[in-house]
């Protein structure tokens, strides 16, 4: 009996039905979609790292400008931190020390999810070969956005320590003197807390 060519539809009786695409096209096409997302999350976050690095630039060169939407609690305010979070007063050397020991705990914690029965829920087996085919296969949008977003703003505080010694920071909101760096990574750990709580 030989088999009539692939038509997209299949006469049964006397009325055409559509039937589905044989599945090695359907996987292909959410790989795509994948891989396209992946790209999109990685852009973006790289957009937002030049565009701290533009504004940290601004900030360093007019240490002296002002502007406040609402004085002195909302506003452009330059701040040279050399402390971390919230100024607390640690030695820029240790920051330049254990910042690459985070992402190295970051990147084995990601690789380390491949393996987890949660992660195969949400990924195909057949296309996790390694942390980059395990981004590209997982359907967990939340979770590689967070993770972009929490290592670009990281990178971006980072070059700041190894060029200048300290954070540069420019955006007064109300006690403290933040930079667009430090919304992406409180925006990626909202995330990450978020993502957890849907999963359990």
């Amino acid at each position: 009996m030989t088999s009539l060519p692939y038509k997209g539809r299949a006469r049964v009786g006397f009325r055409e039905t559509p039937f589905s695409p044989p599945p090695h096209r359907g996987r292909k096409r959410n790989i795509m979609n994948n891989k396209a997302r992946l790209t999109m999350y990685i852009l973006t976050s790289g957009l937002f790292l030049l565009l701290d690095q533009l504004l940290k630039y601004l900030a360093r060169t007019n240490p002296d400008y002002t502007y406040y939407l609402w004085r002195p609690w909302l506003g452009w305010e330059y701040f040279g931190n050399t402390g971390i979070a919230f100024s607390l007063p640690i030695p820029n050397w240790l920051i330049i020390i254990i910042t690459p020991l985070i992402f190295l705990g970051l990147f084995l914690w990601f690789v380390s999810l491949r393996g987890s029965a949660h992660w195969r829920s949400r990924s195909n087996p057949k296309e996790v070969g390694d942390c980059f085919a395990t981004l590209r296969s997982a359907r967990n949008d939340r979770l590689t956005l967070a993770i972009c977003l929490i290592t670009a703003g990281a990178l971006s505080n980072y070059l700041d320590r190894i060029l200048f010694g300290v954070t540069i920071d420019y955006l007064r909101f109300f006690t403290g003197i933040i930079n667009l760096a430090d919304v992406m990574i409180v925006g990626g750990v909202t995330l990450l807390l978020f993502n957890n709580k849907r999963n359990f």
